[in-house]
């Protein structure tokens, strides 16, 4: 089994974390060895991050998003908090600006759930363009993902140490 964090809260808030198949422990016989294990650990990684990123089908999700009616909400939120923090910045856009059916609190909560958002100038230029704008209690909400660093934004960040490696 492995962990894997979900979110890391700068400010002592702690880590959420997931449990995965795969890990293990022991040593490494050379460096040979070493350099093996890390490059299946990086692809192991892509591999889970494109898995684990909009349940593994971005356009899917999406378009699940863009053909959602009003009687979906419910439904449609719970599958995009449930996939969260993975979210992909297109479905979040999409998200944002399916008013009709996503409430102003059920973005602020999909966003919140995804820190990635609050990073990203195109998500939080779709917020701040939103017909029904969030409050400023709900922006707040979404703005702390500026201090903390989400389950996707981790893996990512694996990946890019190990390539920089």
């Amino acid at each position: 089994m492995r962990l894997l964090p979900l979110s890391f809260r700068r400010g002592g808030r702690g880590v959420r974390w997931i449990v995965t198949p795969g890990g293990g422990g022991g040593g490494i016989e050379d460096e040979k060895s070493g350099f093996e294990i890390a490059g299946e650990n990086v692809d192991s990684t892509q591999m889970l991050l494109s898995q684990l990123v909009d349940g593994g089908n971005t356009e899917q999700l999406n378009t699940d998003v863009q053909s959602s009616i009003p009687p979906d909400a419910l439904p449609l939120y719970n599958d995009l908090m449930g996939k969260s923090p993975y979210l992909s910045d297109t479905v979040m856009i999409t998200a944002v600006n399916k008013e009709d059916v996503l409430s102003s609190s059920m973005v602020t909560d999909i966003l919140s759930a995804n820190p990635q958002a609050a990073k990203s100038e195109e998500i939080m230029d779709q917020v701040e363009n939103r017909i029904n704008p969030l409050t400023d209690e709900q922006m707040s909400q979404v703005l702390e993902g500026l201090t903390e660093t989400g389950g996707k934004e981790i893996l990512e960040g694996e990946i890019a140490g190990s390539d920089s490696d």
